[in-house]
């Protein structure tokens, strides 16, 4: 979802004037590092996963309907790659 409201600003004002750096956000560190179920993790976290419905419309409007989810990834190795990329000057956007 931020991706694709990401994409729309920068074609909205044009890739020429959006610098775009990612940056590290892990969303919870005790996520276990292999990923967990999403219904489970959600219970255990939160106790349900109802504060994913707002994402989840704005995601279906976007194109990403997260029909389908069923897992919850850990990020730390997607920021780990994001770091390996961009310190090769690859473009991570």
């Amino acid at each position: 979802v931020g991706k694709a409201e990401l994409d729309n600003a920068v074609a909205e004002y044009g890739a020429g004037n959006v610098d775009v750096r990612w940056l590290p956000f892990i969303i919870d560190p005790g996520t276990n590092p292999d990923g967990e179920d999403y219904h489970a993790y959600t219970r255990r976290r939160w106790g349900s996963d109802g504060w994913t419905n707002s994402m989840k419309e704005r995601g279906r409007a976007l194109g990403a309907p997260f029909e389908n989810w069923k897992w919850w990834p850990a990020t730390m190795q997607c920021h780990r790659l994001i770091a390996f990329a961009e310190e090769r000057g690859v473009s991570t956007v």
